[in-house]
């Protein structure tokens, strides 16, 4: 793992690979936080409100991803960024930090591209929920849950996702939001249940 984390490598990996990932810059473990360099990310962006994102040594990797066990603070102002990459790096050991364009989903979830129950790999398990996915990996909500075959013809977000599992060559569990007709994807772990 590299200093940008579990998440953040993954995240730079998709947006190297054409995916379409909000805007966003990630702050190294070891960085020091310099008020200027993050003022002139955050305006290089040029979101009005963000996402920051927990990207600690120790999460998302093969066997354990940790995922929810860190801080995100969804919803801050450009002003109040430095405050929040602050908190979350005082969420856990080692942690980089991610600081991403917020985008207010219609819809978010939680797509596996294997069914991480019942351990099929030839099944995809879609969760959805109305709004920001907060809610669905918090556990405030029971989401709609979709199980589909991959054999077939897949578009949308089911292609997508058959896509970000071909790419890293393992199952992966994805957090998407869609707004419009756009989705986004807002990160790629592995299932570490199969």
């Amino acid at each position: 793992m590299n200093r940008l984390g579990g998440k953040g490598t993954a995240l730079v990996k998709l947006m190297e690979a054409g995916f379409r990932v909000p805007k966003f810059f990630i702050v190294p473990v070891d960085a020091k936080l310099d008020p200027d360099e993050i003022a002139k990310s955050i305006k290089k962006l040029g979101a009005k409100k963000f996402a920051v994102r927990s990207s600690a040594m120790i999460e998302d990797g093969k066997k354990h991803s940790f995922a929810g066990q860190f801080l995100t603070v969804l919803d801050v102002a450009p002003d109040k960024v430095m405050a929040a990459i602050k908190k979350v790096r005082a969420s856990g050991p080692a942690m980089s930090v991610i600081v991403q364009e917020m985008i207010y989903g219609d819809e978010s979830g939680v797509a596996f591209s294997a069914n991480p129950v019942t351990g099929a790999l030839d099944e995809m398990v879609i969760e959805t929920v109305k709004g920001l996915g907060d809610k669905l990996v918090s556990g405030k909500v029971t989401p709609e849950t979709e199980i589909i075959s991959k054999r077939g013809h897949h578009t949308g977000l089911e292609k997508i996702v058959l896509k970000i599992e071909k790419h890293f060559g393992y199952p992966v569990d994805v957090e998407w939001t869609r707004k419009g007709k756009t989705i986004y994807i807002l990160q790629s772990r592995p299932i570490t249940t199969l």
